[in-house]
């Protein structure tokens, strides 16, 4: 299975600079979820800050030490962090979109990277070409889904190093 997570920081992320917001929005969005009852963005918020090497915000750390005070001090049995599926969820199933979602989104990256000047207008056609000669076996409507997730992420990248200009 290709390893989805470390992947290759300078091709993502063109700056230092955006990177380094690309994080804090990431741990924003983490906070904010976990203020509202989302157990599970604390893990998100703990892995972010090991994924990309960086400190702690003072929430992260004091969430956490409060869970794991409570399972220490026999308040709680054990240290959960939450998930992030449902129930029912059937994990092959997330597990295979997950791994499908990735590869679009380094087909768009490496096509972007390979024609930088020519835009995303013909994009979706040439993505797809390389989906199948590298023998990925992804359906068009699933390819169409995460193209158009790729194209929205990459444009939130570059509506936030615009916002900083």
């Amino acid at each position: 299975m290709a390893d989805n997570h470390n992947h290759d920081a300078a091709a993502i992320f063109r700056t230092q600079a955006e990177h380094e917001q690309r994080v804090a929005d990431m741990l924003e969005d983490a906070r904010i979820r976990f203020e509202a009852g989302d157990a599970w963005s604390l893990a998100r918020a703990i892995a972010i800050c090991g994924q990309y090497k960086v400190v702690m915000p003072k929430w992260v750390s004091s969430a956490y030490m409060n869970k794991f005070e409570a399972v220490h001090y026999g308040q709680e049995r054990v240290l959960t962090l939450g998930s992030p599926y449902r129930k029912d969820a059937k994990i092959t199933a997330v597990a295979r979109q997950m791994n499908e979602g990735w590869e679009v989104y380094r087909a768009v990256t490496e096509y972007l990277q390979t024609h930088p000047l020519e835009g995303l207008a013909g994009a979706y056609i040439e993505v797809s070409r390389a989906l199948n000669a590298k023998g990925a076996k992804i359906g068009k409507g699933a390819v169409a889904k995460y193209y158009k997730d790729a194209l929205q992420a990459i444009e939130e990248q570059r509506e936030n190093i615009l916002k900083k200009l």
